[in-house]
């Protein structure tokens, strides 16, 4: 029994260590933002990146050693960069690049 206690709470504790950060990209009119891509980037510019779904949600794993900022781009919109925020999730919007 109290092997199983230990393996548990270090199961718990890599877990923790591994937890996600939800970005969510929305247009200026709210709606979600799909396939934008969202990257992740420490200043030692360890990076991880993803994209986000038909919601317009992605996750950033918490397992990048500092992560300082989040940067967000699709086509045809304004990328976005943004500091890591205190609190989760984070919500980001980007508007259509202006017409030449």
């Amino acid at each position: 029994m109290r092997l199983l206690a230990c393996t548990l709470a270090v199961t718990a504790f890599l877990f923790a260590g591994c937890s996600s950060r939800v970005v969510e990209v929305v247009d200026p009119t709210g709606a979600p933002v799909a396939g934008a891509q969202v990257i992740g980037a420490s200043p030692s510019m360890n990076t991880e990146t993803t994209i986000t779904n038909a919601k317009g949600q992605a996750t950033v794993p918490d397992n990048i050693p500092g992560v300082k900022r989040i940067q967000v781009s699709k086509p045809g919109l304004q990328p976005s960069h943004v500091e890591v925020p205190a609190s989760w999730p984070l919500r980001v919007t980007l508007t259509p690049e202006p017409r030449p």
